[in-house]
């Protein structure tokens, strides 16, 4: 009996349990979940250790060939099923996938009044509420509804501050959506010469390849689906502010250089004064977006990593202008701490007062002239506990302009 028919069974059918992230995206598309519902963690598999028993010889080739029918069905439509729904098919040569990112602070008599309004607008134009805490509220709308979604949003109280990003995810999906094609046709190759190996080695082998090769499948097809996504769905994000809160004049003037720093935001990834690109190596599991203009990635969760660089003036290290983003901006958060990591110097803040509390990292890197900023943001714990060392990574061999 040909054990190894069995052993590859096993591998499918993990692959069907696994299925990283692709509940949180389905989600998404039926408008639950979001990024307060953070993506399962993918599990890793092990080739097998050891064979398992061979059946009785009286069910021999019948047993075999009955393996054999589950297998090929299996491989329908020239791929392995069980490794989640097929990724979204890629965009007509004429379209461009385009994702939109709203940001504002508004100033509002009544914050929770408003951002139940932000709510029902979003939802009364098919959208869905992304994320809300305090006085914070994120939510998706169909792309082809932002624009008259973000203006009825920006008339509900006094803008004080605004962004929106537009970025072209088309060439990310279609790199993506080839790698997959590619990683398919490696896939099929290697069952197929699995099915023809006489030896004991070479069979685990082969599966232990045919592991890895699937598990990369995973993260691709994910990939692509973070990314339709994103091109289908608009992100809006309102930070609301009571009246009675608000000085109106009343605080000193920033002093000049240091302006960049009180429009940072862990909800504005559009702030930059120079536009030329600072690049990190893109964390596995995310997504490097526009490949143009500032870099920004993201994670099927909503996890994101962003850059900008600005005038080191005036002149300072890492770690003066990160005692100075501190002093302007850590108060407002829970347990500031400060770390070092590569050439990068960060401060890391807590969302203050939430059961499931966001996480904004700020880092600086002084590279002359130039400062260097990066920014990740996590929606939640788990968020954290999954992206944060693959973040850290990225910075840590990152970070050239």
């Amino acid at each position: 009996m040909r054990w190894w028919w069995v052993a590859i069974l096993g591998l499918l059918a993990g692959c069907a349990k696994r299925a990283p992230e692709e509940a949180a995206m389905e989600g998404y598309g039926r408008g639950g979940g979001g990024a307060g519902e953070p993506a399962r963690k993918m599990s890793a598999m092990g080739a097998p250790q050891s064979p398992p028993p061979m059946p009785a010889a009286a069910e021999d080739m019948a047993y075999e060939e009955g393996l054999t029918a589950r297998i090929e069905g299996n491989m329908a439509g020239g791929q392995i099923r069980g490794t989640g729904p097929a990724p979204p098919p890629p965009p007509r040569a004429d379209a461009r996938m385009v994702h939109y990112d709203g940001w504002a602070r508004l100033l509002v008599t009544d914050p929770p009044e408003t951002l139940d309004a932000i709510v029902a607008i979003a939802e009364e134009v098919g959208g869905r509420t992304e994320r809300m805490s305090g006085t914070v509220v994120t939510v998706r709308v169909p792309t082809d509804a932002f624009e008259g979604a973000w203006e009825r949003i920006r008339a509900l109280g006094e803008v004080m501050d605004e962004s929106v990003r537009a970025d072209d995810v088309t060439d990310a999906f279609l790199d993506a959506d080839l790698r997959v094609r590619v990683m398919e046709e490696t896939q099929r190759r290697l069952v197929d010469l699995l099915a023809k190996a006489e030896e004991e080695e070479e069979k685990l082998r082969l599966l232990q390849e045919i592991t890895r090769v699937t598990e990369q499948l995973d993260t691709l097809r994910t990939q692509l689906r973070t990314i339709s996504e994103l091109a289908a769905m608009a992100r809006i994000t309102v930070e609301a502010v009571p009246r009675e809160a608000f000085t109106g004049g009343g605080e000193e003037p920033e002093l000049a250089g240091f302006a960049w720093v009180r429009a940072l935001s862990p909800f504005n990834r559009a702030v930059w004064s120079d536009d030329r690109r600072v690049k990190l190596e893109t964390p596995d599991g995310f997504v490097a977006l526009d490949d143009k203009g500032p870099y920004i990635a993201e994670a099927a969760d909503g996890a994101a990593l962003w850059t900008l660089r600005v005038e080191n003036d005036p002149e300072g290290d890492a770690a003066f202008w990160t005692a100075a983003i501190a002093d302007r901006i850590a108060e407002e958060f829970a347990d500031p701490t400060s770390s070092s990591v590569g050439k990068w110097s960060c401060l890391t803040l807590d969302e203050p007062g939430a059961e499931e509390p966001y996480r904004w990292k700020v880092c600086v890197s002084d590279e002359g002239r130039w400062l260097h900023v990066a920014q990740a943001w996590f929606p939640s714990p788990e968020s954290v506990a999954r992206w944060s060392a693959l973040v850290d990574g990225a910075l840590t061999v990152g970070g050239e302009s």
